[in-house]
């Protein structure tokens, strides 16, 4: 692998006359595998017979028909003993807030054995460390047992990073988190690299010659070729770290900002006070709502949508963060959110009209926040500032998030 660092897997003797096995530990870096503390809990169910389950937390490059089946297929083919269960806990086009927000429902009454987490890609709003932190220290105080393992999904503007052992961006602070907390973690990028140094791949079509395969159908979703990479890094990975760490009851140890996610949930619009002129999404029906039914009905669960400006919505909410999740319409829209009686905050929304004309634009779901408060009640009111002429506003649920 090319680079300008290399790194040694240190085997450190122990006063038992054991070998424990580190890795570098550095965010800024990266590496194929990082084993640190493994997935000893996970191995040891999976080897026992017992039915264990396999949960996978992340965007879109996550929920599609790629890494996901193609890794819980290998599972099941390199354990034809055990029981597998999968649990798709990923949402296209959201990253690790929003995952705070929805990891009860979603992941955590399900009770998994094993937590891939994947948001390189998709980021966390900004929150970085204080999200990631958050969703492991929501899981270990679930279920102390559960093994977690990051994954590092690539996009074309991490190539050069990667190219030279660099961690990239959102990945710094994962690996942040990872080191703390001696989770294990997985970077598909440095064999993508190597296949497009080899030339055995090319990024994407632009760029494919005579006998390569194509690695990617855009910036960030691989195609089936792509995930096959994917699949066999997580394969090797999985070997690599069977034998690897003992079984333990996982310890929170001092969170790494004091401000991380302690309590996140989610708020139905019905639970807010609406003026005149609401009505109720029709969450089957809506041509808006349906247009990206599964992403929408996650972001937005059920909503309410009015079609003329000065309407609002009142929400009292308990925490530091509040995010508004609405569909905006091509043409554009303006709505502004006051905090507990203070100055509006004006937001502005507009999405770029489709380059083909008979084919609509879709009119993807959105979240944005307001700014952070200080611990405690609030009450935030929503006002509709600005439609274009036939369109209406869509408002849905509210990601509320407390860090203090």
């Amino acid at each position: 692998m090319k680079g300008l660092f290399s790194f040694l897997i240190l085997f450190v003797l122990t006063g038992f006359g054991e070998f424990e096995l580190y890795t570098q530990k550095t965010e800024n870096t990266t590496e194929e595998l990082r084993i640190r503390g493994g997935l000893p809990n996970f191995f040891s169910k999976l080897k026992s017979g017992k039915k264990v389950k396999i949960a996978y937390l992340g965007g879109s490059i996550t929920h599609q028909e790629g890494w996901r089946p193609k890794t819980f297929s290998w599972f099941q083919k390199q354990y034809p003993k055990a029981r597998f269960e999968m649990i798709n806990a990923a949402v296209p086009g959201t990253g690790a807030d929003f995952a705070n927000c929805r990891l009860k429902d979603d992941l955590l009454n399900k009770n998994p054995d094993l937590v891939f987490v994947e948001f390189r890609v998709n980021g966390s709003s900004g929150f970085g460390v204080k999200a990631h932190e958050g969703i492991v220290r929501q899981i270990w105080e679930h279920n102390p047992n559960t093994d977690i393992c990051f994954v590092y999904t690539v996009g074309k503007n991490m190539i050069s990073n990667l190219r030279n052992g660099l961690q990239y961006g959102e990945g710094k602070k994962m690996e942040k988190t990872a080191i703390h907390y001696n989770i294990p973690s997985i970077d598909f990028g440095m064999e993508v690299v190597r296949q497009l140094d080899n030339g055995n791949y090319a990024f994407n079509k632009s760029s494919v010659k005579n006998g390569q395969k194509v690695f990617c159908r855009d910036n960030v979703h691989p195609t089936q070729d792509g995930y096959e990479i994917y699949k066999e890094v997580i394969a090797r990975s999985m070997i690599a770290l069977e034998d690897q760490g003992k079984m333990t009851r996982h310890k929170l140890s001092k969170p790494l900002d004091e401000n991380y996610f302690k309590e996140a949930q989610l708020l139905s619009v019905h639970k807010a006070e609406l003026s005149n002129g609401w009505k109720p999404v029709k969450v089957k029906k809506d041509p808006a709502y349906t247009d990206d039914e599964f992403r929408t009905s996650k972001m937005l669960g059920a909503a309410v949508k009015c079609d003329k400006v000065g309407k609002t919505i009142s929400i009292d909410w308990t925490g530091t963060h509040i995010a508004f999740t609405a569909i905006p319409i091509v043409e554009g829209f303006e709505v502004e959110v006051q905090i507990d009686g203070g100055k509006p905050k004006k937001y502005a929304f507009h999405q770029k009209a489709p380059k083909n004309k008979n084919r609509p634009a879709p009119k993807f779901s959105r979240s944005f926040y307001s700014p952070e408060q200080k611990p405690g009640n609030h009450t935030a009111i929503l006002k509709v500032v600005k439609l274009a002429k036939g369109t209406s506003f869509y408002c849905g649920q509210f990601w509320v998030i407390d860090t203090h």
